[in-house]
C-alpha cells in the first residue's frame, strides 16, 4: 500500500466519521424532542382524566365542572392553566408562568350544544413555554406540530 492510498483511505474514513458524528448529534436532538412531546402528551392525558374524575358526570350530585373562558386554550386563564418543570412536576398556576416552567397545560370546558345540561366538551392543550410564544393567540388557537391536544366529552350517568 502506497502513501497516497493510505492518505485516501484516511480521508474516506474521516469523512465517514464526520458524517456519523453529525447523525449522532441529530439523533440526540430528535430523541430530546420526542421526550418533550411524550411528556406533553402525558400531561394533557392526565389533565383530561382529572377533569373526568371531577364527579360531575353522576346525576344528582352537586359537583360542578365550570365552563372556561372562550380563549382558555390560547391564553393563560386563571383556573384553567397549570405549569410544569422539565420532569413534568407542577410548578404552579396563574396567568404568568413561573421561571422554572417548561410546559404549559391549558384546558377548555364548555357545555355541548346538543344537550347543554347533560354533556360537557373538554379540550386540553399541552405545549412548551418557548413554543407557546410562537403561536398566534386567540380563542381559535390551533395545535402546533409538536403540541398535544386531547379532546373528550362527558355525559351524566343516570342512577
Amino acid at each position: 500500500m502506497t502513501l497516497i492510498e493510505v492518505c485516501l483511505a484516511m480521508l474516506v474514513l474521516g469523512t465517514a466519521a464526520l458524517a456519523s458524528a453529525h447523525l449522532f448529534a441529530l439523533t440526540l436532538k430528535m430523541v430530546a424532542g420526542a421526550r418533550m412531546q411524550s411528556v406533553a402528551t402525558m400531561l394533557a392525558a392526565q389533565r383530561v382524566e382529572q377533569l373526568r374524575a371531577s364527579g360531575w358526570q353522576v346525576a344528582g350530585t352537586i359537583a360542578t365542572l365550570p365552563s372556561s373562558p372562550a380563549n382558555s386554550l390560547g391564553t393563560n386563564s386563571a383556573g384553567f392553566v397549570e405549569y410544569f418543570d422539565q420532569n413534568g412536576h407542577s410548578v404552579g398556576s396563574g396567568v404568568i408562568p413561573p421561571s422554572t416552567a417548561v410546559y404549559i397545560c391549558r384546558w377548555f370546558v364548555d357545555s355541548h350544544p346538543w344537550n347543554p345540561s347533560e354533556m360537557r366538551v373538554i379540550r386540553v392543550l399541552a405545549t412548551f413555554v418557548t413554543r407557546d410564544q410562537q403561536a398566534q393567540p386567540g380563542a381559535l388557537r390551533r395545535r402546533l406540530a409538536d403540541e398535544a391536544l386531547v379532546t373528550t366529552m362527558l355525559t351524566r350517568k343516570v342512577q
